[in-house]
């Protein structure tokens, strides 16, 4: 591999960082240069599984089924986190950002994260572990507020608000 990617130098005076400089840029590459359609990649193959009970896991995931997508279809050049030096890291990751979010289920939540980063927490435009933590909290509260309405005990909703915002103060680092 090294006489056909390092051309220029003799192959004894390679280092094994460099292999590796290489690797990863290969991998993290279009295929064939081809930039696919990601927002209906992302439509067809990412979803929320609202059938898990847990907000936590479900919430989790996601986020791996979003990793393992774009990893799978070598797309770390154009939202990945493949370089967090690089100039171009706060681009990815409003891309990342906007894909993650438009692909969020209910439409109901979707739309409620879509306007807390708007106009109160803009950071998560840019901070992957700040959006899933909004997301958690989010999720949480929607799950306990489902609760209380099927005729669980109205305590629930009380608490789900507290813990809600108690865990979107933490991340707000207030």
């Amino acid at each position: 591999m090294d006489r056909f990617l390092l051309k220029w130098k003799p192959v004894e005076s390679v280092t094994y960082d460099e292999i590796l400089q290489l690797v990863r840029q290969r991998t993290q590459t279009l295929k064939n240069k081809y930039t696919p359609d990601i927002k209906t990649l992302l439509k067809r193959e990412l979803r929320m599984n609202l059938s898990t009970d847990d907000c936590d896991a479900r919430g989790f995931q996601y986020f791996q089924d979003f990793t393992r997508i774009v990893e799978e279809n070598e797309l770390q050049g154009l939202i990945g986190l493949s370089d967090p030096s690089s100039p171009d890291l706060k681009d990815r990751m409003k891309k990342r950002y906007r894909l993650l979010v438009e692909n969020l289920h209910p439409a109901l939540m979707q739309g409620q994260i879509q306007r807390m980063i708007e106009f109160e927490r803009r950071n998560r435009r840019t901070d992957d572990v700040a959006l899933f933590d909004l997301i958690l909290a989010t999720a949480l509260f929607r799950s306990v507020q489902v609760q209380c309405c099927d005729g669980q005990d109205k305590r629930w909703l009380a608490s789900g608000i507290q813990a809600a915002n108690g865990q979107a103060s933490q991340i707000d680092g207030g």
